[in-house]
């Protein structure tokens, strides 16, 4: 059909701008060709954009040696090391605290085997040798250890492969799990070798094997380490400090520099559930050998140079506890303990030899009073108790001690105190001198009369004593000080020794934690000497009030059964350090 006028000028309008469009977009072109000449003459292309680089994938997830074993990579990271104070099972050496490990480092997935042990060093020391090549490699040292690693290193050739540092072991076993085991709260013995008759508080028991199993016998930790917890304990490379926590470095722990124990982590085929908690902490000497005993090895990703160990805290000179009693801290040292023959007053079971003490340890300023024996066991069972409460406490057994030492135990939440031992005793009386007293020679003069005893000691020369009920001593022979009473004494009135120690001469005899054995000098070991390992009689030491002057010398040793009381016998307590 015709169309209209009207749609027709629609039709014209629509060319004319089309027509329109077209020209503006020649005019772009031409332009843009214009400028492309004038620039220089040829279009340039556009440099292509690389790729960006792939992520560093990092070391290997796992890797293996020679020996077939085969060790997991722990990435950098930060977990909290030590265990929250509910935990059942807990120790105080646990303290919680956040650890970084700013380098990974390679962990072996299972414990070092028998066959693996053989095949390097040539021997089997594993009293379970029959378990097979498959079980861990048990009764092997620290030192032994580090046999193995040195000769592992060489024939791999590098020096990367050692043992974990404690925190690192932790850090593998947790894999994440902040619960006591890497596996919950509870352990079953569906997945860890251990005394399933003893399992944590609250959690089922299970099954006792009696002995190590084949490495892998159980399922792995969420990172794929296998016995963790059970089967044997492994050594980590740490001296062992039971407050090393409170003062270690938040990066890269690895240890003190010294010390008198290695670590061992992980529990055993033997122990309680609570020895296989991830946070659990014991320690053996260096060269302690076990039938639960074996390790695991560690691998460095290169051979960067490793943080030194710290040294320990020294010890502070002087500390007390709520009791108020206060205790002076004893250094490591070598002395000559017993006496010469010409000492005036000797006895033939003081045989002179030299002694080495190679720990530490705290030991009472002053004698246990009745006042202190009272706080704690809420009796006072001494004969003198007009004397006062400063003065000591006597009327005290071997075996009333422990009690006491139990429930100071308790009440300061700690296991630390003690009874000295015999050696530590002398070292302490002695306070660095060679003679007779500590304060010099005796002279000897009657059986109560020692003119050098005076100013340092309460004893039978000296005793005198007006309170109600002092013991009549006006038959005693020789007397220094004439008088019809005697007893002990208010505690620290005589002059200390050179350690500052009080009455460790005279006021009362004090018990010492050794067996008495006459013969024990000539046979004790030169190192840290405790005593014979049974006998009928405990060592007391210092004399007493009550004691000829000869029994107030430093060397001379009395003796007593252990449920003896007397008069005038008491104690000191010693207190060992935190380790």
């Amino acid at each position: 059909p015709e169309k209209t006028a009207a749609e027709k000028g629609k039709d014209a309008s629509g060319k004319g701008r089309l027509l329109g469009c077209l020209a503006i977009i020649l005019l772009v072109v031409t332009l843009g060709a214009i400028g492309a000449w004038f620039s220089g003459g040829a279009k340039k292309e556009t440099a292509a954009v690389p790729p960006p680089p792939a992520p560093d994938p990092g070391p290997p997830k796992e890797m293996s040696n020679s020996l077939g074993m085969t060790l997991v990579y722990c990435p950098p990271g930060s977990f909290m090391m030590g265990s929250p104070g509910s935990e059942p099972g807990r120790d105080s050496d646990e303290t919680q605290h956040q650890v970084t490990f700013t380098k990974g480092f390679y962990m072996g997935a299972k414990e070092v085997t028998q066959g693996q042990w053989k095949a390097l060093m040539g021997s089997n020391p594993s009293r379970f040798s029959s378990c097979g090549d498959d079980c861990p490699v048990e009764r092997v040292s620290w030192e032994d250890c580090q046999a193995f690693i040195t000769k592992l290193n060489e024939k791999e050739g590098t020096g990367r492969y050692r043992l974990p540092t404690e925190a690192e072991w932790e850090y593998a076993c947790r894999a994440g799990s902040t619960e006591p085991f890497a596996f919950g709260s509870c352990l079953s013995t569906g997945q860890a070798n251990y005394n399933g008759y003893s399992p944590l508080e609250g959690c089922p028991t299970g099954e006792y094997r009696l002995k190590p199993l084949p490495v892998a016998s159980f399922p792995p930790n969420a990172w794929g380490f296998y016995d963790m917890h059970g089967n044997v304990f492994e050594w980590c490379s740490d001296w062992y400090g039971g407050s090393y926590y409170a003062n270690s470095p938040k990066a890269d722990p690895v240890g003190y520099n010294s010390g008198a124990y290695r670590v061992v982590r992980g529990g055993s085929w033997p122990t309680t559930a609570g020895y296989c908690r991830s946070a659990n902490r014991t320690r053996y000497a260096p060269d302690g050998r076990d039938s639960d005993l074996g390790f695991r090895v560690a691998c460095s990703v290169d051979d960067e140079k490793r943080p030194e160990p710290a040294s320990p805290p020294e010890p502070d000179a002087k500390i007390s506890n709520s009791l108020g009693q206060s205790f002076i801290y004893c250094p490591p040292g070598t002395f000559t303990m017993g006496s010469p023959d010409p000492e005036p007053g000797r006895s033939s079971d003081e045989t002179q030899h030299a002694v080495t003490l190679t720990k530490g340890f705290y030991i009472g300023t002053t004698e246990v009073t009745q006042g202190q024996w009272k706080a704690v066991m809420g009796d006072n069972p001494s004969e003198f108790p007009s004397c006062g409460d400063n003065c000591p406490v006597d009327r005290v057994s071997w075996d009333n001690c422990q009690a006491f030492i139990r429930k100071l135990n308790e009440k300061e939440g700690t296991t630390l105190y003690r009874l000295p031992t015999e050696a530590e005793w002398e070292y302490a009386c002695r306070a660095g001198t060679t003679t007779a007293l500590y304060s010099g020679p005796i002279t000897i003069l009657g059986q109560n009369n020692a003119p050098e005893l005076y100013g340092i000691a309460w004893y039978g020369g000296n005793s005198c004593a007006s309170y109600e009920g002092a013991t009549g001593c006006s038959s005693w022979p020789e007397k220094q000080e004439s008088c019809d009473h005697c007893g002990p004494h208010v505690v620290a009135q005589k002059t200390p020794n050179a350690w500052g120690l009080y009455d460790m001469l005279g006021n009362v005899t004090e018990w010492c934690n050794d067996w008495y054995q006459g013969g024990y000098y000539t046979q004790s070991p030169a190192a840290d000497p405790a005593g014979p390992d049974a006998g009928s009689s405990r060592v007391k030491r210092g004399g007493s009030w009550v004691h000829f002057a000869k029994a107030c010398r430093s060397a001379c040793r009395n003796w007593d059964a252990p449920a003896d009381l007397s008069n005038s016998a008491g104690f000191r307590l010693a207190r060992s350090l935190a380790q």
